[in-house]
């Protein structure tokens, strides 16, 4: 019993070291790294960036807009999302698929 309790500390040293090593490497790191955040609405979600000395930016969609419809359209073999589902939507309403949080 007690050569397990021996044989089980050294491997906790290494863990823990392996640990702090990567904390370092993290921290010397932590001024490139950027956060990505999605706001998932019921009608439309939003995505938004931060990155170090730079303000909160909302990213765009192909549209150029800040919000995107969250809205899906099935159509044969595709898949429409946003605002393109959006359109397909008023076509073939039976298809579609919204308002995912409810």
């Amino acid at each position: 019993m007690a050569d397990k309790v021996r044989r089980q500390r050294p491997r906790r040293r290494v863990c823990w070291a392996l640990v702090a090593v990567l904390l370092a490497d993290l921290l010397a790191l932590s001024d490139t790294l950027a956060v990505m955040s999605v706001d998932l609405g019921s009608e439309s979600m939003k995505v938004a960036i931060v990155k170090p000395g730079v303000p909160m930016e909302i990213v765009l969609n192909k549209e150029s807009r800040r919000k995107t419809p969250v809205i899906v359209t099935l159509k044969e073999n595709e898949r429409f999302f946003g605002d393109s589902a959006a359109s397909m939507a008023i076509k073939n309403p039976k298809a579609t698929l919204r308002y995912f949080q409810h």
